[in-house]
């Protein structure tokens, strides 16, 4: 038997990503300590804030979409069915925006998920390296894009016990690069490559990464776009879960990794731009939508 050099290390993560996105749908990430701590930080000031009064969370929403957001403006397959969750957005592109906040606990979940946005964002650049490494017909470092700019972290908060859908938030596959996902409680679904339905709760410490249609444009259907749900547990009075929906910078310019017939004539910045009109939502910002 011939032995084999080893892998250079980003290669051999890469290899070993794609083969559990392939086989299994997803990816289970662990995060460093620091990004913990800012996911803690998180957890309590977006407490703090869903506890306010109706009216004091509705005045703090930003025209640019940052901020709170109650449930019926958001769906997953159509508008009469809208996902049960009030929700808090956060943007890198409007760091500056926090002050602008009416209530001291709003400015403050702001400023928390913007640390969280930059910890995700440390953890997810050398992993689309490695990823663009294993897949890539023909290496070149534009492939290893930058999410910073067309990303947003949405904070949600389900209360069950006030809900009789057996579904949350109905299936769907969220149509951009990959979701960075922590939930504290049961309710996510996933539907794996063999089309069964599996319940998935990460542990403190890990994140779900669930890939969506751009993630599947790149690299040529290798891997299928996560289908996904939270279904309601009765028991749960309370369920938060942060979504970090990652997806290439406006201003990138660089081709498929792989290219195909599923790809071929497909303008992905722009396709990744639209596709939350999907849902009920605007359209990212910064490109240009012929």
């Amino acid at each position: 038997m011939l032995a084999h050099a080893p892998l250079p290390s980003a290669l051999r993560r890469g290899c070993d990503m794609a083969a559990a996105l392939e086989h299994e749908g997803y990816l289970v990430l662990g995060g460093p300590d620091e990004l913990l701590l800012q996911i803690d930080d998180l957890w309590r000031a977006g407490e703090a804030f869903f506890a306010l009064p109706e009216e004091h969370k509705l005045r703090n929403t930003l025209a640019e979409y940052d901020g709170y957001h109650d449930i019926g403006k958001e769906y997953s397959e159509r508008p009469e069915r809208p996902d049960l969750a009030e929700s808090f957005w956060a943007r890198l592109i409007h760091a500056g925006a926090t002050p602008r906040f009416v209530d001291a606990e709003a400015r403050r979940t702001h400023k928390a998920a913007l640390e969280v946005c930059r910890g995700l964002e440390a953890l997810l650049t050398p992993i689309t390296e490695a990823l663009a490494r294993h897949y890539a017909e023909r290496w070149s470092p534009s492939l290893a894009f930058a999410c910073d700019r067309a990303s947003h972290l949405q904070f949600n908060r389900y209360q069950p016990q006030r809900h009789g859908r057996d579904l949350l938030t109905d299936a769907h596959e969220d149509g951009l690069y990959l979701t960075l996902l922590f939930a504290d409680a049961p309710g996510l679904e996933v539907l794996t490559p063999g089309g069964r339905w599996r319940p998935v709760q990460p542990r403190r410490g890990e994140l779900i990464a669930m890939p969506g249609e751009i993630f599947s444009l790149l690299c040529g259907y290798r891997v299928q776009p996560l289908v996904h749900r939270v279904r309601r547990h009765p028991e749960v009075p309370r369920r938060l879960a942060m979504m970090y929906f990652a997806n290439p910078n406006p201003a990138a310019d660089f081709p498929p990794w792989i290219a195909n017939a599923t790809n071929a004539g497909v303008d992905i910045i722009a396709r990744a731009a639209l596709n939350p009109t999907r849902y009920g939502l605007p359209p990212l910002p910064g490109v240009a939508i012929g």
